[in-house]
């Protein structure tokens, strides 16, 4: 066992800025691995904690805290925070309600809560539709026997898998990633503090969210074109059919948002 703490990963050239604010979070199928230092840094946290070993896993992550605190300190920013003094105990209170109501605010909004309704409606769908893959599997099993080319029938079986794992994989970055979006619109407002009208974590993280929306559609297509006669199918796609006209009304330029690196031409073509 190592004697010194873990410490944040030096930095590497290769790493792109920022580029883990708006990605899809799917690090195991993303292509800029090797440009995120937040990849990284999770990598390093996964190899101080290998069964057996006794490294607390949250000292990488405090490391990792205490490394960005003093690049924030080296900012232009540095300066609004330098005469602050700290809140009293009755300021902290009165915050923690007045976040609490914000809070609220935000549970009911329209995007929010369609948002919500939909993660809700997969759940659901998840927990009381396992017997129905399980049927298409054993009919998989059944055409295969009867002649049906082997590959043939693993390629539409794994359509049917890989439509599955991308809805359940955005069902909750979608609700995630709209409640960030959200957040700024709600009353109080936040810090007077000028941002891009287009360049903005409001219109970044709506994108996100829409870009998984928009493959979660596609996957509710693909099932549907197995199941065409589902009525629960037609449901969910119409839900999540909503929330994106919801998404694009409220949030009009997020389509035209650049995410750094994956839209910026940072990244190498795949060889």
């Amino acid at each position: 066992m190592p004697d010194t703490l873990p410490r944040p990963l030096p930095l590497n050239p290769r790493h792109i800025p920022g580029i883990y604010n708006y990605c899809d979070r799917w690090c195991e199928r993303c292509i800029a691995t090797d440009r995120c230092r937040l990849h990284a840094d999770e990598a390093a946290l996964k190899a101080t904690t290998m069964p057996g070993g006794h490294e607390d896993p949250w000292q990488i992550v405090t490391a990792g805290l205490d490394d960005a605190l003093a690049k924030v300190a080296a900012t232009r920013w540095a300066h609004v925070f330098a005469d602050i003094d700290p809140p009293s105990e009755a300021e902290l209170q009165q915050s923690m309600r007045d976040e609490d109501r914000r809070d609220e605010r935000m549970r009911v909004h329209p995007v929010v809560h369609a948002a919500e309704v939909y993660r809700q409606l997969v759940e659901q769908w998840i927990e009381t539709e396992t017997g129905l893959f399980q049927r298409e599997g054993d009919e998989a099993a059944k055409r295969a026997e009867a002649g049906t080319p082997r590959e043939e029938v693993e390629w539409e079986v794994e359509q049917l898998r890989e439509a599955v794992e991308v809805i359940r994989h955005f069902m909750y970055p979608i609700h995630a990633k709209l409640r960030r979006a959200v957040h700024p619109r709600i009353p109080p407002p936040e810090l007077d503090v000028e941002v891009d009208s287009l360049q903005n974590d409001t219109n970044g993280s709506a994108k996100v969210a829409l870009i998984g929306i928009d493959r979660s559609l596609l996957a509710w297509r693909q099932l549907q074109r197995r199941w065409p006669s589902s009525a629960t199918l037609a449901v969910m796609r119409d839900s999540l059919e909503s929330l994106r006209q919801l998404v694009e009304a409220e949030f009009p330029d997020a389509r035209r948002f650049l995410r750094v690196g994956f839209d910026t031409g940072d990244l190498e073509p795949p060889c």
